[in-house]
């Protein structure tokens, strides 16, 4: 079983697969599995995990203006991404 079949699961919630990334903290993030392009702008509302585990800010595009490859956090796509919400 290589990495990736290791990292890849299902959501609970919704029943889509996601993959789990390692963050720079330590931490371990759901993301869906397949990479975006998207273009770096530390003013963009999206924030993208990079396979090093480091996020980072930009908009999504599939022009020769994409800088970067990334995932998307699945928290940001689920439908039942408030179901699974911690109370703070």
């Amino acid at each position: 079983m290589n990495q990736d079949e290791c990292l890849t699961r299902t959501c609970l919630n919704c029943g889509r697969p996601i993959k789990w990334i390692a963050t720079s903290d330590g931490r371990v993030m759901p993301v869906d599995p397949n990479k975006v392009t998207y273009r770096r702008d530390p003013n963009g509302k999206s924030r993208f995990m990079r396979a090093d585990g480091h996020v980072e800010a930009g908009e999504i595009c599939n022009d020769k203006k994409a800088t970067s490859l990334g995932f998307v956090s699945h928290f940001s796509t689920c439908p039942g991404r408030d179901e699974q919400r911690r109370e703070r």
